[in-house]
């Protein structure tokens, strides 16, 4: 089969390196390309089809005799969507994908796959079958599109598209009214709407906003750190906002980023460390970072003691702290139930991101990526 394949290809041009021991790696510089995959031998573990101007319509239907391919590399194509025969390597365990210009999805991927290589120019959407673990995702630098969605593990939203019930019931009423047409300034002079980011079980955004919202009336603070003893309650804590205003006293402009935010209930010995991907450059008015961490079943009661400290922060002014607690209502419809569903949330299994310490998690983006949020994704100015 082997000099088959290759009188072919020498035939036409086409050049190709084949070797089918276990490190197989195949390249090929393809003409009329999909004459030839289906002669590709079935030892193949290593393919590359890179820089070749393929798109969808370039490969066969069926693929599923490349039974041992552990490795594709696609980039530098013509594709908008994965094709239909990667999803069938049932032993793929490397696929990359970037720089293919028009790339709008990956869908369903095959649930084996260990590492994903990809990049969208502009907005675009992953999404794993719910069987998988958190893989090595990593995004090509020069595709930083403006929303990231990879379903299971983060999802951005533009704030004007969320639902007012969402809103509500992560107690966020008081967004319900603002106007978020407006753009906001960004440190280098571009535009960025106003998102929602989920991910872990958390939802955060920054907005304008010069005062610290009104549901905010117990527990407040100016330091980097507080501590506080959960109060009673007839209803079950589903949750709690943790809100940090910053505003300015002269005419500077107002930077600040939060980088860590650390959570621990001392009393059941839990710490939740979340490595937000955050930062914001503006002008004097105020601005606010919101987050709702949506806490499983018990691991939020009445007298639980509290702590909560920014680990990693800057700012130019004046910064307020407050804490808010959202428990349970009598609602017919679960409205964050799709947001439950996730696997990788508080309440749900967050073995992967356990560090060497018992019950403390590292709650870090990079753990999907493998690479530092600041390097790939850089702050989100608002």
């Amino acid at each position: 089969m082997r000099d088959d394949v290759e009188e072919m290809l020498n035939r036409d041009h086409i050049g190709m390196n084949l070797q089918t021991s276990s490190s197989a790696i195949v390249e090929a510089i393809p003409r009329a390309f999909e004459s030839y995959l289906i002669f590709l031998p079935s030892s193949l573990v290593c393919l590359s089809l890179e820089d070749n101007n393929l798109s969808n319509e370039s490969f066969p239907m069926d693929m599923s005799s490349l039974s041992m391919l552990k490795e594709l590399y696609l980039d530098g194509n013509l594709l908008v969507s994965l094709p239909n025969w990667v999803k069938s390597l049932s032993r793929l365990e490397i696929l990359s994908i970037c720089e293919n210009f028009g790339l709008k999805s990956l869908k369903h991927p095959p649930p084996t796959l260990k590492e994903l290589r990809y990049g969208f120019d502009g907005d675009g959407e992953v999404i794993f079958n719910r069987e998988m673990s958190p893989i090595l995702l990593s995004r090509c630098l020069r595709f930083i599109g403006l929303g990231y969605n990879v379903e299971g593990m983060v999802k951005e939203e533009d704030m004007r598209d969320v639902e007012e019930k969402v809103l509500r019931s992560l107690g966020w009423g008081h967004l319900v009214n603002l106007d978020f047409t407006k753009i906001q300034p960004t440190n280098v002079g571009g535009e960025r709407r106003v998102k929602m980011v989920y991910e872990f079980g958390i939802f955060s955004t920054w907005y304008v906003g010069k005062g610290m919202p009104n549901c905010v009336s117990d527990i407040r603070w100016e330091g980097s750190s507080i501590s506080f003893t959960i109060p009673s309650s007839p209803c079950n804590l589903r949750g709690l906002n943790f809100f940090c205003l910053f505003t300015s006293g002269d005419d500077k402009k107002l930077l600040a980023y939060i980088s860590k935010i650390r959570i621990s209930n001392v009393t059941k010995m839990c710490t939740w460390i979340y490595y937000t991907s955050g930062g914001f450059s503006g002008r004097r008015e105020g601005k606010t970072y919101l987050s709702h961490w949506m806490f499983g079943k018990n691991e939020m009661e009445d007298g639980d003691q509290i702590t909560i400290s920014l680990l990693d922060y800057y700012y130019h002014g004046i910064k307020e702290c407050g804490v808010s607690f959202v428990y349970d209502e009598d609602e017919d419809e679960d409205v964050l139930g799709y947001y439950k569903s996730w696997n990788h949330i508080i309440g749900g299994d967050l073995s992967p991101f356990q560090s060497t310490t018992p019950g403390e998690y590292f709650l870090q983006r990079c753990r999907f990526t493998g690479v530092a949020p600041g390097l790939v994704f850089g702050y989100r100015y608002v």
